[in-house]
């Protein structure tokens, strides 16, 4: 008890008795109603959380070294006065005393607390913002604002909408930096953008899993005829691995097919290590033929719904909409998929009937035919299933309705082309468990002047 007086000040302690006191008082005049317990209690959470802070702010400032020296000339600097500065932590507001220093050498000023934690022009700590931006990739900035002011952190939504693109702007810097890196040089930064334990800790032999998709977000700009708003697309990938409490990782913007798929590589390459690699989508050919190029040991999956529903619309050319023979195929296309002849049979089938000359639309029979055929050896589910590998992108639903719809397909929502982009990366790394890396390294950044990566072109 002495040590804990030694080092937590009389002034401190009786602002907690007194705050205590308070709070008991009105607690005991309360009747039995807790409307009024709560409301004190929350008055004295506040006080509290105020007196934290401050001590906080305190010992941090009083741990600071004594001499410091100009990042430009490297020569010891003076004191050159002493102000009092409003700092917004992640746990509250508090006063910071900050020391300002001269250099008579190359006459620049510097404040080390503010310079160290990356406070300069800004009164949110890094803590802060990183707590600001975690809230704005998952609530409109509004209401993320009002969430912060429980926590005792004092922000409007402009606020909210400049830092989280801030923390975007950060993280779009890292990613870029690590793509660029392994496309143009063949090297790997070395930057973690991702925690690689919780992979590394996984079966060697067990399949990455990787999918990607596209979901249409609405603009705040007319359309070229001018009749209503435009929508653009978005565009998603998620890794994973083919396994129980799996980690996943989400790569999402608003990008163009080749950037997306150099991203998706450049992230692959750092987590999948020599892991074999499954790659399910829909039919799409811009994502066919990149899985070509960028992955062309990926055992290719066509999506078993998609694939279905192929097969459903050539069970209605074949037979019209209200055959009882249409109905149950379409009742059983995936089970039909997923037998050992799987496509084959089903394509037999088909040309059977092309050729009867019976069918409802021979031309749309045709297409579908030769659909199902060019995608047939990405449609070996029943040898897929044998392996305990995916055949459907139950995952990658998930992933767009997380990213991409859950966030910016709200109601009265419009969005630019790069607000999208940078919320899309924000929200990425938050659902990948990933930001705290990227602002662990502007810790690092803040606090020894020395930037561990360079954006290349």
């Amino acid at each position: 008890m002495d040590s804990i007086n030694q080092i937590v000040p009389d002034s401190l302690v009786a602002s907690f008795v007194g705050i205590l006191h308070d709070l008991t008082i009105r607690c005991d005049s309360s009747g039995g109603d807790l409307g009024i317990a709560e409301a004190a209690l929350g008055q004295a959470i506040d006080k509290v959380r105020g007196l934290l802070v401050g001590q906080a702010l305190e010992r941090s400032q009083a741990a600071c070294r004594d001499s410091f020296y100009c990042r430009s000339c490297r020569k010891e600097m003076t004191p050159w006065g002493v102000y009092k500065r409003q700092v917004v932590t992640a746990h509250g507001e508090g006063q910071l005393r900050v020391e300002r220093l001269y250099c008579r050498s190359c006459k620049t000023q510097m404040c080390p607390m503010l310079v160290r934690n990356a406070l300069t022009g800004t009164q949110f700590s890094l803590g802060a913002r990183r707590a600001i931006a975690e809230e704005a990739a998952e609530f409109p900035f509004g209401r993320a604002a009002q969430r912060m002011k429980r926590c005792g952190i004092s922000v409007s939504a402009a606020q909210v909408d400049q830092i989280a693109q801030e923390v975007a702007g950060w993280r779009k810097d890292e990613e870029e930096a690590v793509r660029a890196s392994l496309l143009l040089n063949g090297r790997d930064l070395k930057l973690e953008l991702h925690d690689k334990a919780r992979w590394e800790r996984q079966p060697a032999d067990t399949h990455m899993v990787i999918s990607v998709d596209g979901a249409k977000v609405r603009s705040n700009a007319l359309d070229k005829d001018g009749q209503g708003l435009e929508w653009f697309e978005t565009r998603v990938g998620v890794l994973t691995l083919n396994c129980d409490q799996a980690p996943k990782v989400f790569v999402a913007g608003v990008s163009q097919a080749d950037r997306l798929f150099e991203t998706l590589w450049s992230q692959s390459r750092q987590l999948a290590g020599k892991r074999p690699v499954v790659f399910v989508a829909d039919g799409a050919n811009w994502i066919w033929d990149r899985v070509t190029q960028f992955f062309p040991k990926a055992v290719q999956v066509l999506d078993i719904y998609h694939a279905a529903e192929h097969v459903a619309s050539a069970a209605r050319a074949c037979w019209g909409d209200k055959s009882p023979q249409t109905s149950e195929w379409v009742a059983t296309a995936r089970n039909r998929l997923a037998q050992p002849e799987g496509v084959q049979g089903v394509v037999r089938e088909l040309c059977r009937c092309l050729r009867s000359r019976q069918c409802a639309d021979p031309k749309e029979l045709t297409t579908q035919i030769h659909y199902l055929w060019k995608n047939r050896l990405r449609m070996r589910y029943a040898w897929l299933s044998n392996q305990g590998l995916p055949i459907g992108s139950g995952v990658m639903e998930s992933a767009i309705k997380q990213t991409s719809t859950q966030r910016l397909r709200q109601p009265g929502m419009m969005w630019t082309r790069d607000h999208a982009a940078l919320m899309l990366r924000l929200r990425a790394a938050c659902l990948s468990g990933s930001l705290n890396l990227t602002l662990q390294r502007q810790a690092l950044i803040a606090a020894t002047n020395i930037q561990p990566y360079t954006v290349a072109a």
